[in-house]
């Protein structure tokens, strides 16, 4: 009896063993070979064919978060203007310009307010693109909005606010 209770028990340690080294090599393939790779996706800079802004509601402060602005490749290059809005929720007073920016693709932009300029309450802003006219240094006469395909203002309203009213805000902190 003592004979078969042994093999039992040595029976069971050999499964135990196994099932740990077959998990060990499961886990070795996983690492080893997974079956999902992050590929990056990066848009060439010669596709750019639109010009384009997001600009995400955010908290207030004296400078506004742009995520991304595309310039056509064919332009000369821009620059991101921040408005106050007026009655009718157009542009209206300019109240900060970023500095001048390349052709295509540019990421996580901060572009600051003029000095004085806090926005305290919550508040709609107007982001808008402008061409450069070529010399890259800033001139509101000169460096006129850019116009999208239907003629309209490449522009974004977007809202500065309280922190509580910004969905998501806080999962970026």
């Amino acid at each position: 009896m003592n004979k078969k209770i042994i093999y039992l028990i040595i029976g069971i340690i050999i499964i135990i063993l196994a099932l740990f080294g077959f998990n060990k090599f499961l886990k070795k393939e996983v690492i080893e070979d997974p079956l999902i790779e992050e590929i990056p996706v990066e848009i060439p800079v010669e596709v750019i064919s639109v010009d384009n802004l997001v600009v995400p509601d955010q908290a207030p402060g004296d400078e506004v978060y742009v995520e991304k602005v595309l310039l056509r490749t064919d332009g000369e290059g821009g620059f991101v203007t921040i408005h106050k809005t007026n009655e009718e929720e157009e542009a209206g007073n300019m109240i900060g310009v970023s500095a001048y920016l390349e052709t295509g693709v540019t990421e996580n932009l901060l572009v600051v307010l003029n000095e004085g300029e806090v926005i305290d309450n919550p508040s709609d802003l107007v982001a808008v693109l402008h061409a450069d006219d070529g010399d890259g240094v800033w001139n509101p006469e000169t460096d006129l909005p850019l116009l999208d395909d239907e003629g309209n203002i490449v522009q974004i309203v977007f809202t500065m606010g309280n922190i509580e009213d910004v969905p998501g805000f806080d999962a970026k902190l």
